[in-house]
């Protein structure tokens, strides 16, 4: 697969040529073509990323995988082409179409996913690699890259649950966490206080 040099230019741009946020929309995805061919991906993603923001159109969901995957990070790829196939519809090429399944069908070999449960307490913060993903009771499993994670669950007046994780490819591992409270503090010694008298 390549990236697709057209999108947001073209009848998109034509048809607005005077809003400013599609021309700045059409001269991001140029400058994010132009990126990724030096092999400047970091910059190439970020400038998709925007022009996708500034002018959502299907076409820039196609660059986006494209990049993800360039730089191995198969959940984001695999999440940016299952839209770009929704979002485009019967607009996406029957051939480019098929080429994206098939490149759907490679990536799902190469993620796994978390199912996080946790019975106490709802609302409890869920954390994959350091990065918050969300509140209990997640919705979905956390779709992964095969390999180590570490999943972590905090929540105020509970003591924090911390797992690494090893996920192959194509499979879900699951995670039950119920978090405690941690034990009471045992009581301070008492303190006798001796009254004197002189006589």
């Amino acid at each position: 697969l390549v990236l697709l040099t057209i999108g947001l230019r073209g009848p998109v741009l034509a048809e607005e040529a005077d809003d400013a946020a599609t021309v700045e929309a059409a001269e991001r995805f140029q400058r994010g073509i132009e990126l990724f061919d030096g092999g400047v991906y970091e910059a190439s993603l970020a400038e998709f990323q925007r022009a996708y923001e500034l002018r959502p159109h299907f076409a820039v969901l196609f660059n986006i995988g494209q990049v993800q995957a360039q730089l191995g990070r198969h959940p984001e790829a695999l999440a940016a082409f299952e839209r770009y196939l929704a979002e485009g519809g019967t607009n996406v090429d029957p051939n480019l179409r098929s080429e994206v399944e098939n490149e759907i069908v490679r990536l799902r070999r190469l993620v796994g996913r978390i199912h996080v449960t946790v019975t106490e307490p709802d609302g409890a913060a869920v954390y994959l690699d350091g990065s918050e993903v969300g509140l209990a009771p997640l919705e979905s499993p956390l779709v992964v890259s095969s390999g180590r994670h570490v999943v972590e669950v905090r929540a105020s007046g509970y003591m924090p649950f911390r797992r690494e994780v090893q996920v192959a490819g194509a499979e879900l591992e699951v995670v039950v966490v119920s978090l405690i409270r941690p034990p009471e503090a045992p009581e301070a010694p008492g303190t006798i206080v001796l009254e004197t008298s002189t006589l």
